[in-house]
């Protein structure tokens, strides 16, 4: 057929089909050429002289090749026994199995480790949470050791800051702190002396807990070598027979140097034998001589023996001294819980002292939760008693507080009425007669003492 007619363009397509093996589109299937009626025959060969008939016969082959591999790892397989198959897992996914394994053991350690943290944080957290003052307790006093041995006439020895014997404690009187709940109330407030040591210092670390050693004590009594001008002869035959209130008022008179020399070291040893037998003023006067180092060496741990009987038999003004050494931290690491409990019961006898400083702890947290409306209580009680300090923390304190709370304080501070202070802890009652006048014959028992009294 001539080039160019219908029948030359049917044997040409019929060729290309026959070529390549291939189908030839339907005309709806391809892009038709701009001036003819089908697509141009592909060459019949392609770059290299290769014709596609190679290139089919090629992929044809690999694709056996593949197929017959794969057909004889699968004969392998099944022919490998169950330790070899889980060999061969384990030699393919090794890596990534042991990657996950570690991944889970550190989320789980990671949980572990945080719980754990959480815990921990919230034990220090309630161990740290300082208790109100109505849930202070009382410390545990000192542990009392065997009685002293019998007392006789002997010379005066040095005193010491040991601890040899104590009174048995025996139990407490009706206005120590044990029997506290049951006495009345009393509108009498004390007032402090200069002997009641300084107020609370800046805050400092973290509390010691008080030691349980008994106080000091002295085998033995002064003997009958009393100079005349110490006093009459009532006073001094009772203060060698061991009347403890006879003991105190030589000791006084040591003290002040009233109708003998001054002699703070005899001082001491006669308080000391006043103090064994369980004198609170007594002991408040020696705990006060060993804080200070005056007539025997400075020993702050005997201080605070001292101080802690006198103030567990109801003495004010131990209480607060005994506060003031653990806040101060004389003894170590300050203690304020302690010392809160201490400087609060002071307080609630009035002493205006232990409300200034009770109210200072609660201002600033120390020992205690911290409480502006009751801080402003006991800083208003002290300004009551003329304490200008204490005013101005009032004050201070006032505009802290919402309307509310401040009214609520100020009714508490209104209401607020002293515990009563026990006057046979904080008092030493003189004979009728006086200690000076002559001693009746035959007289070897103690009268009751009625006269006046001296506040230790």
């Amino acid at each position: 057929a001539p080039p160019g007619s219908p029948g030359a363009a049917a044997g040409g397509r019929a060729a290309a089909r026959r070529a390549l093996g291939e189908h030839v589109p339907d005309r709806a299937e391809v892009l038709l050429e701009p001036g003819s009626g089908m697509p141009h025959p592909r060459p019949a060969s392609v770059e290299g002289g290769r014709s596609a008939v190679d290139f089919i016969a090629a992929a044809r082959r690999a694709a056996q090749a593949a197929a017959a591999e794969s057909r004889v790892e699968e004969e392998n397989a099944m022919r490998q026994t169950p330790i070899e198959r889980a060999r061969e897992f384990l030699k393919i996914g090794r890596r990534p199995l042991v990657l996950g394994i570690a991944a889970v053991v550190l989320l789980v350690g990671t949980v572990q480790l945080s719980l754990v943290s959480k815990m921990l944080s919230a034990r220090e957290k309630e161990k740290a949470a300082p208790p109100s003052l109505s849930e202070l307790s009382r410390p545990q006093p000192a542990t009392p050791a065997a009685p002293a041995a019998a007392r006789g006439n002997a010379t005066l020895e040095p005193l010491s800051g040991a601890a040899p014997g104590d009174p048995a404690a025996t139990a407490p009187p009706s206005g120590s702190l044990a029997a506290e709940d049951a006495s009345p109330l009393s509108g009498v407030p004390l007032s402090p002396d200069p002997e009641t040591t300084a107020t609370v210092p800046a805050a400092r670390p973290a509390p010691l807990p008080a030691a349980p050693e008994s106080p000091p004590a002295v085998a033995g009594r002064p003997s009958t070598s009393l100079p005349a001008e110490i006093g009459g002869a009532r006073l001094r035959e009772r203060a060698d027979a061991g009347d403890p209130a006879a003991q105190y008022e030589i000791g006084v008179r040591y003290a002040e140097g009233r109708g003998v020399t001054y002699d703070t070291a005899r001082a001491a040893r006669w308080f000391e034998q006043a103090a064994a037998q369980n004198l609170a003023p007594a002991q408040y006067r020696l705990g006060g001589m060993y804080e200070r180092g005056n007539g025997v060496a400075k020993d702050l741990e005997a201080a605070r023996r001292w101080y802690e009987r006198a103030a567990q038999l109801g003495h004010v003004k131990s209480m607060h001294n005994l506060a003031v050494l653990h806040a101060e931290g004389g003894l170590g690491a300050p203690d304020y819980t302690t010392a809160a409990y201490w400087f609060q019961k002071a307080a609630e006898r009035g002493l205006v002292d232990s409300e200034y400083n009770l109210g200072v702890l609660l201002v600033r947290g120390l020992g205690v939760k911290r409480d502006l409306a009751a801080a402003y209580k006991w800083f208003a009680l002290a300004a009551e008693q003329g304490d200008a300090d204490a005013a101005a923390k009032r004050d201070a304190v006032a505009v802290k507080l919402a309307p509310a709370d401040l009214a609520a304080a100020k009714l508490a501070a209104q209401a607020f009425q002293p515990k009563p202070a026990d006057p046979a802890a904080n008092e030493v009652a003189a004979p009728a007669e006086g200690w000076d006048a002559a001693l009746p014959r035959n007289a070897r028992s103690y009268p009751q003492h009625s006269g006046p009294a001296s506040r230790g």
